[in-house]
């Protein structure tokens, strides 16, 4: 048991380095770039299609958003999370997110990670989409 609690905090805290501070509350790039692996991408439906966001599109929306002034410290771009769920077996990992931002819960993400040779990287994610942010 002691074992998979330490992969399960492990997971987690890659979680919150490289996903929730690298995407979210610091917009930390380089974080990103070394947690998520270069083949990574968000999937969704649309209509009976799979959508496919690669990493190099999201990150380059990410900068796009620092140049035209995103303000870490400003309360709004703060996100509060849950872990509902951490599964770790072995070299693969499954999360599902919980992201809430003032208050209201947004999205529901559920994350893959795969441990390679250096380490936990992010490898896809979908999710679900509760409400509209305000101020997006």
């Amino acid at each position: 048991m002691g074992n998979e609690n330490v992969a399960i905090e492990s997971v987690k805290a890659h979680i919150t380095e490289t996903y929730l501070n690298g995407a979210f509350n610091k917009r930390d790039l380089d974080a990103m770039r070394r947690g998520f692996h270069e083949d990574f991408a968000i999937f969704s439906a649309e209509g009976n299609a799979l959508g496919k966001f690669p990493i190099g599109d999201w990150l380059s929306k990410l900068e796009q958003s620092i140049v035209d002034g995103y303000d870490a410290a400003d309360e709004k771009n703060h996100w509060a999370h849950k872990f509902a769920i951490v599964d770790v077996t072995g070299t693969a990992a499954f999360v599902k997110l919980e992201l809430f931002n003032e208050g209201v819960h947004i999205y529901t993400d559920f994350i893959s990670l795969l441990k390679f040779d250096d380490g936990w990287r992010i490898s896809a994610k979908i999710y679900n989409q509760h409400n509209e942010r305000k101020n997006w």
